[in-house]
């Protein structure tokens, strides 16, 4: 073609400068030139590379694959420049899919003797093996494809050719925070217990993976500071080092989570020690008779923390005579976290004997 337009337009730099020309004929000329150069090349045999589809099924509730299925074949045909303009202008894409219905239930129940495959299974991995036979696809290609094409050949076919089928299988997963993606603001803290909705999600996928996967799967929070009642849903994601992972599903993708928050300032309080359980017999001088109590409190409580409830208690049926020391045990109120003191006195005895 383009040797034509070429050819036609030296042509014309010749005449165009000629004078007493007869432009009408010459278009005429050239048109139908142009139209026997065509049909020329349209009856000449030519090698077309044209998409074959074909539909592999199989019994999805039970097994899935290891690969994409391969949806269509490139296939390599002679035929005519008519079938090219024909298949170019899309005369040729509804035609009928190659079918092959993989039998994966039955393997080794019934000779394996299936139309355009061959089952074999790995006695290692379990895996289900099919191999697409070249020849077999040829012959049933032929069947479909117009008359007016002859298939040469099936181009890339050792990409396709070997198909992996694994058994389904599910299992539960318990789902649980992942406590290094908890971001609290400064000073705050969770106040109530972590909520999460549904606690369990079903896991299916190919066996050989499922049955690798822990049985926890941990949730992140979103990447900001919390600072006030967490009421939200939040994406699950598999997280698994296998580049075979996207084959893994979830039931579901997100659950809820729910938990309290609320800020904590810390409290300093003197406390006098009072003495428990002192023996008859004797009398004990405490080192000191007052303790330096550090805690910590909501700051919205910070008026209504009782200060007369706070003890410290020298127990002396906790008594360390070798080294002169009586045990501290600490009462605070209500609304008092994490209370830090002395937990040891040094005491002097003296024996009224």
């Amino acid at each position: 073609m383009k040797q034509f337009f070429k050819n036609t337009g030296q042509l014309l730099a010749l005449l165009l400068p000629l004078k007493n020309v007869d432009y009408r004929a010459l278009s005429i000329s050239i048109l139908v030139a142009a139209a026997l150069w065509m049909l020329n090349e349209l009856n000449k045999k030519r090698d077309l590379t044209i998409r074959f589809p074909i539909e592999i099924s199989f019994n999805n509730n039970k097994f899935v694959p290891l690969q994409d299925l391969p949806t269509n074949f490139e296939v390599r045909v002679q035929s005519s420049g008519w079938a090219f303009l024909r298949y170019q202008a899309g005369l040729y894409l509804n035609q009928a899919a190659l079918e092959a219905t993989i039998d994966l239930e039955n393997y080794g129940k019934k000779p394996n003797n299936h139309q355009h495959y061959h089952l074999s299974r790995n006695p290692k991995t379990g895996h289900y093996l099919v191999k697409l036979d070249k020849a077999e696809l040829n012959a049933a290609m032929l069947g479909g494809m117009p008359k007016d094409m002859v298939v040469q050949d099936i181009l890339n076919f050792s990409s396709v050719e070997l198909l992996t089928f694994d058994r389904k299988a599910r299992k539960s997963l318990e789902i649980k925070l992942n406590p290094a993606s908890l971001r609290l603001s400064s000073n705050y803290d969770i106040t109530s217990s972590i909520q999460i909705d549904p606690k369990e999600i079903t896991l299916s996928g190919p066996a050989s993976l499922v049955g690798q996967y822990p049985d926890e799967l941990y949730v992140n929070l979103p990447k900001r500071k919390i600072d006030s009642v967490f009421n939200e849903e939040v994406p699950l994601e598999i997280l698994f080092d296998n580049d075979k992972k996207s084959l893994l599903q979830l039931e579901q993708q997100s659950v809820k989570i729910y938990f309290e928050v609320d800020e904590f300032i810390v409290g300093q309080y003197t406390v006098p020690v009072v003495k428990n359980a002192v023996p008859p017999n004797a009398t004990f001088e405490l080192e000191r008779n007052e303790l330096p109590v550090i805690f910590e409190y909501r700051k919205k409580n910070k008026d209504k923390i009782d200060y007369a409830a706070f003890r410290a208690v020298a127990d002396f049926e906790r008594y360390d005579p070798e080294n002169k020391q009586v045990e501290i045990k600490l009462q605070v109120p209500y609304g008092v976290r994490n209370p830090r003191s002395a937990t040891f006195i040094k005491v002097t005895a003296y024996d009224k004997r």
